[in-house]
Parts: C-alpha cells; sequence; structure tokens
C-alpha cells in the first residue's frame, strides 16, 4: 500500500511538475508575443506621429499662403476701389478722351504709388 502511495505521490508530483512547466512556457510565449506587438505600435505611433508633423507644417504653409493671398486681394479691392472712385469723379472735360485718364491710371498703379 505504501509503495501504491509512493508511485502516486511521484506520478501527482511529475504531473504538477509537468503542467508548471507548460504554463511557463505558455507564459513565456505570452511575454514574447506581447513585446513583438507593443513594438508593432511604438513602431506605428513613431510614424503617425510624424505624418502629424508633416501635416501640420503642410497645413502652417498652407495658412500663411491663403494669408498672404488675402492680403494681396485686400490690396486689389483697394486699389480698385480708388480707380473705381477716380473713373467716377471725372470732369467733363476729362471725359471726352479716355486713353490720357487710362494712361495716368496706369501709370499710377505700375509706379506702385497705391493711391
Amino acid at each position: 500500500m505504501i509503495d501504491s502511495l509512493k508511485i502516486a505521490a511521484a506520478a501527482s508530483f511529475i504531473t504538477v511538475g509537468g503542467l508548471g512547466y507548460w504554463h511557463y512556457t505558455s507564459l513565456k510565449d505570452q511575454v514574447a508575443t506581447l513585446t513583438v506587438e507593443r513594438d508593432a505600435q511604438t513602431e506605428r505611433a513613431d510614424r503617425n506621429e510624424e505624418a502629424f508633423r508633416k501635416a501640420e507644417a503642410d497645413r502652417l504653409v498652407a495658412v500663411a499662403t491663403l494669408e498672404f493671398l488675402q492680403n494681396g486681394l485686400i490690396e486689389n479691392e483697394k486699389q480698385s476701389r480708388i480707380a473705381s472712385e477716380e473713373t467716377s469723379s471725372i470732369s467733363a472735360t476729362e471725359d471726352a478722351p479716355a486713353a490720357p485718364f487710362w494712361q495716368k491710371t496706369r501709370q499710377r498703379l505700375m509706379s506702385g504709388d497705391g493711391r
């Protein structure tokens, strides 16, 4: 009877040891898998950050370009308004020949006077 208990205890010990080793190796594999996944996610996050920084720089360039164009449009609108007012305020003596008026206007605009 003691021999069968010894055999049962030895079998139980071997079984528990085997299950413990199997559990250890499965945990070791899970840690390796999680490490690989973590590294992939870190790399993906780095690429996303780089893409975000590039997109932000592109957005800032686009905003600066749009602001520059908007300022140009505002300046053109001012000059157009001034030219329109000058056209509307032409006296009867200057009304006949249009060429001198347009020549003066062209010279003023090309000179950068901007009045």
